[in-house]
């Protein structure tokens, strides 16, 4: 039963140690309604998580087992929430202390899902930048106000009914409810982006770093949007690559005429956005 008293719930998997999920926590406590917010931390085991966390609020802490994976840990962490909002966080994301908040105001508005504002937190290197670009830019801080199509795969808040409405077909996309965001939108849904909801979010600045996480975005994404599909469907996806490149491309540049300048983002990034899309665009079709 959702609890009244909690407005909005915070999936944080911790695969590794406490260490990675410390200073995340410690940015959720600063939040301006923390007492309205439940925690649920979902690690391995609490062996391997080696600190259980410590907050003056109470924290749920769940097992997975050893072979745990994030998109399982998220699966727990939204079964086992209360709130009557859902949000899946990263733990190298930051949210400035009235995000929650803002994203809590804006859903109780009526709206299906409320994302949250970009802002680089590591924009020293071009490939950071250029990370950034591919994966967040579209929510790069500023973002027009009104109604968006998409929204964030993480960061991003929904109202629990709203999930609890999909289709049995998408429980297996459950930790990855952005794929399903069309058909909420079909079934009467509006998402925005909400100005004052802003997090700060750490990239890859390695190009191992950097390689590794598109190329599992891309395996993660290519695998749930296929799984459905007849094999000569993902036949012709595979030789449309080039064209799956190109749209993480074309959406990576826009981003940076419209907001790159104003974030201080370097057009020597751009030679690195085509690169990078195309590692991005290989781990979608190998997915598929």
């Amino acid at each position: 039963m959702t609890s009244p008293t909690v407005r909005l719930s915070l999936i944080l998997p911790a695969l590794d140690t406490f260490d990675e999920i410390k200073d995340v926590l410690q940015w959720i406590d600063r939040q301006t309604v923390r007492a309205s917010l439940e925690v649920v931390v979902v690690c391995r085991t609490r062996d391997h998580l080696q600190t259980v966390p410590v907050s003056d609020h109470p924290l749920i802490l769940l097992e997975g087992g050893a072979d745990l994976t994030i998109y399982e840990a998220r699966v727990l962490g939204i079964n086992a929430s209360t709130g009557t909002h859902i949000c899946i966080m990263e733990d190298h994301c930051f949210p400035s202390p009235t995000w929650a908040e803002a994203l809590i105001r804006r859903l109780e508005e009526g709206w299906t899902g409320v994302g949250s504002v970009y802002q680089p937190a590591n924009p020293q290197t071009c490939l950071a930048q250029a990370i950034h670009l591919l994966t967040y830019g579209e929510w790069l801080s500023p973002v027009p106000p009104g109604e968006i199509a998409y929204l964030s795969g993480s960061s991003s808040a929904y109202r629990r009914e709203a999930l609890q409405q999909l289709d049995e077909s998408y429980g297996h996309q459950k930790p990855a409810v952005h794929l399903a965001q069309k058909d909420l939108r079909a079934a009467g849904g509006t998402f925005t982006v909400e100005p004052n909801a802003v997090v700060h979010h750490f990239d890859a600045s390695v190009w191992h770093g950097a390689f590794g996480t598109l190329l599992a975005l891309g395996r993660t994404l290519g695998h749930c949007r296929s799984t459905s599909w007849p094999t000569l469907k993902k036949l012709a996806f595979g030789l449309a690559m080039p064209l799956v490149a190109g749209a993480h491309a074309l959406r990576a540049l826009k981003a940076y005429w419209r907001a790159g300048r104003a974030n201080h983002l370097s057009p020597l990034s751009l030679p690195l956005v085509l690169l990078l899309s195309i590692v991005w665009g290989f781990g979608e079709v190998w997915g598929c």
